[in-house]
């Protein structure tokens, strides 16, 4: 003699509650997936910035040092770059043997995404000082 489980009352599959408590805890972790995701995009489009301006500040800096190696002095800048930022780059020969150029990326005020100012310092050594005076003014 088999008993079957349904002339006992019990029944197969699932109730209503279980149901909408299994779709309670998948949709909060589904909203957890997302979060993440949305941070991700957050840290890509930081990341590209810092990198743009990184660029940026390198060629800058390697031009002025360039100019410095050739016995020439740079001059000072301050250029506006796109979405607002801006360029600034500072020349100090008051050193004999010693050139130090400075350059800071300026963010912007239209970046929807808030960065800090982006420095590169370099310096070169000079055998006799430079002929001329730094022109220019950097951004203040």
């Amino acid at each position: 003699m088999t008993s079957d489980p349904r002339a006992s009352g019990a029944t197969a599959g699932f109730t209503m509650i279980e149901v909408l408590v299994a779709m309670i805890i998948l949709s909060v972790g589904l909203l957890g997936v997302e979060a993440l995701g949305i941070g991700a995009a957050r840290a890509v489009a930081f990341s590209a910035i810092r990198t743009d301006h990184a660029i940026q500040a390198s060629g800058s800096l390697e031009v002025a040092l360039s100019a410095i190696r050739n016995d020439t002095v740079p001059s000072a800048q301050c250029l506006d770059l796109a979405q607002g930022d801006r360029l600034s780059r500072t020349v100090d020969i008051s050193d004999p043997t010693l050139a130090r150029v400075s350059v800071t990326i300026i963010p912007g005020a239209e970046r929807t995404i808030t960065t800090q100012p982006y420095t590169l310092t370099g310096a070169v050594y000079t055998p006799a000082p430079l002929p001329g005076v730094v022109n220019g003014f950097p951004c203040s």
